[in-house]
C-alpha cells in the first residue's frame, strides 16, 4: 500500500507524479487490480467536470462503468456528492477506511465514517468487469 501514499494532488492528474481522485483509483486499480480503467477523455469533455463524471459513473452516459455493491470489498469505489452529482472518489480499504486523494493533500488513507466525509457517502461501487474470484 506504500506506493500510493503521498502521491502529490494535480488536477487531471494520472501517473506517480501526481494524481487527482480519479488518477489514483485508476493507478490502484492498474497496479493492485490488474484493470486498466479508461482515460476518461474522449468520453468527456472535461474530467474535472463532476456534471460530465457523475453521469459516466452511475452509468448513464457511455454504458455503465460501475455497479453499485451493498457490501463493499477492498479495492471498491466510494462515491461522494449528491446523488445527481458525484463530486470525489475514493478506493475501498477496509471498514472505514478509504485512500483517496484531493485538492492540498497527498494521496493517503482516511476514515470515510468521519463526519466530514459520511454525509456524502453515495455508496460503493464496483467496476463492471471486475469480479472477485
Amino acid at each position: 500500500m506504500t506506493d500510493w501514499l503521498g502521491i502529490p494532488f494535480v488536477p487531471h492528474g494520472r501517473d506517480y507524479t501526481g494524481a487527482d481522485c480519479y488518477g489514483l483509483v485508476r493507478l490502484f486499480y492498474a497496479d493492485v487490480m490488474g484493470v486498466h480503467l479508461p482515460r476518461l477523455r474522449g468520453l468527456v469533455r472535461d474530467v474535472g467536470n463532476p456534471r460530465e463524471t457523475g453521469p459516466l459513473m452511475r452509468g448513464e452516459a457511455h454504458g455503465p462503468l460501475w455497479r453499485p455493491v451493498p457490501d463493499p470489498a477492498f479495492g471498491d469505489i466510494l462515491a461522494f456528492g449528491t446523488p445527481a452529482l458525484f463530486t470525489h472518489v475514493g478506493i475501498y480499504l477496509r471498514p472505514g477506511l478509504m485512500l483517496h486523494t484531493r485538492t492540498g493533500t497527498d494521496s493517503t488513507p482516511e476514515r470515510y465514517d468521519s463526519p466530514i466525509w459520511q454525509p456524502r457517502l453515495q455508496g460503493f461501487f464496483r467496476y463492471k468487469d471486475f469480479s472477485y474470484a
